[in-house]
């Protein structure tokens, strides 16, 4: 039970910081090369300075021991870098219809648990 517990409460933490991102993003571009660390990448609009501007979100994912992966979240405006997840066995994005779903499979002792989450992006994009 403790196995199952700790791999559902990363697979929920992933798809809660996640979600949370790409409904504020303006753009939400997926990485699916193997050979690279970054997952996502997300463009995010700004408001805090007072004028518009805009920051950039990177989640990727980094090797552990076991075949295993650890999510981590970088804001590339500021250069703050968050673990957000351990224990991640498969994370994959999928575009289903235009809604964004993210799934993400942890893997923790015997026990394995994968979740779908998907997000509407609440931001469109800019017009160019």
């Amino acid at each position: 039970n403790n196995d199952w517990a700790v791999a559902l409460h990363q697979v929920q933490n992933a798809g809660y910081w996640i979600s949370r991102d790409v409904q504020m993003a303006h753009t939400v571009v997926a990485d699916t090369d193997p050979g690279t660390p970054t997952f996502l990448t997300l463009t995010i609009p700004e408001w805090d300075s007072g004028s518009p501007g805009e920051k950039t979100i990177v989640y990727e994912l980094h090797d552990m021991d076991g075949g295993l992966k650890r999510l981590m979240r970088n804001n590339q405006t500021d250069g703050i870098q968050t673990m957000i997840a351990d224990y991640i066995s498969d994370a994959s994005y999928d575009d289903i219809a235009g809604i964004p779903a993210v799934t993400i499979t942890a893997t923790s002792g015997t026990a394995t648990v994968t979740r779908e989450y998907e997000a509407l992006q609440r931001v469109p994009a800019p017009a160019t």
